[in-house]
């Protein structure tokens, strides 16, 4: 930050840390490929933590500087026109539904450790 703060303004503290950590973690098609639920929420929460202690970092050495990280935007569709959904009125909201991976619990807890 020191050396280039002066000349570049925005920094990328991690590249989409989904992948590394759902995609290595829970359905192991990357690094380091396992298949465990609660190493992924540990994992997780070790980004966490990195990111709010390197943005508290950089900010500290110049708080001009704009700081975040890069999220996957694959899901996302580009729609031309928003287009109001047509139904009736009194018919109910369309639920949604998660869809979890394979093996992994329904409530986090179930997955971590009692302390």
């Amino acid at each position: 930050m020191r050396a280039l703060g002066d000349r570049i303004s925005h920094w990328c503290l991690f590249n989409e840390p989904w992948v590394f950590t759902f995609l290595g973690y829970v359905y192991g098609t990357h690094a380091p490929a396992r298949k465990n639920f609660a190493d992924c929420m540990r994992a997780t929460h070790v980004v966490n933590i990195a990111q709010g202690q390197s943005f508290r970092a950089i900010k500290a050495i110049n708080s001009k500087l704009q700081v975040g990280t890069a999220f996957s935007m694959a899901n996302c569709e580009l729609r031309p026109k928003a287009t109001p959904i047509a139904r009736p009125p009194s018919a109910p909201m369309p639920s949604q539904r998660l869809v979890y991976p394979p093996g992994a619990p329904r409530r986090i807890s179930q997955s971590l450790p009692r302390r």
